[in-house]
């Protein structure tokens, strides 16, 4: 999938979360003006999102929290469940995106055979190395560089960390 048709797939995937939550309210509809009114957005620009995906990572917290989902799902992948998250300590957009761009770019062939919950925890590994290095005062090209040399490293520790725990 080119990177064209992955920024596409990410505002299908906000349309579908944002009529999967007006499927649930009552008249089971929930419209772009609606979600745009609740996010302080305007209907263009959820029209924007839904079109072409192109989104700022910003919004596209803002838009997942909204509709009861992750950025990480909206983007293609598995939710990082293992991240602890205080509900009073907002989540760091910066570092997860970081952490998410470190373990796209990581050989597929590493990663491959990972089960999803396994995914999900090499993101949330890689989350809280970045959130502490950020926390630390490290620049993001630092950030970015260290998490670059790490993926490997955590992938092979949640392989051998086996399947998730209930």
């Amino acid at each position: 999938m080119t990177n064209d048709h992955k920024i596409k797939a990410v505002g299908a995937r906000i349309r579908a979360a944002r009529e999967a939550k007006g499927a649930t309210l009552p008249g089971g509809k929930l419209s772009q003006e609606a979600m745009a009114l609740a996010l302080g957005k305007t209907q263009s620009a959820v029209g924007k999102w839904e079109a072409t995906g192109g989104i700022t990572i910003k919004s596209l917290h803002d838009v997942a929290d909204y509709l009861g989902t992750t950025a990480s799902e909206l983007m293609g992948g598995t939710a990082p469940a293992d991240v602890p998250r205080d509900p009073g300590e907002p989540l760091n957009t910066d570092a997860l995106a970081m952490a998410l761009t470190a373990f796209a770019d990581a050989g597929g062939n590493d990663r491959k055979d990972l089960s999803s919950s396994q995914h999900a925890r090499a993101i949330a590994v890689l989350y809280q190395l970045a959130a502490e290095m950020v926390a630390d005062g490290n620049t993001g090209e630092d950030v970015e560089s260290i998490l670059a040399g790490d993926v490997d490293r955590v992938i092979r520790i949640v392989r051998l960390d086996g399947p998730a725990r209930p």
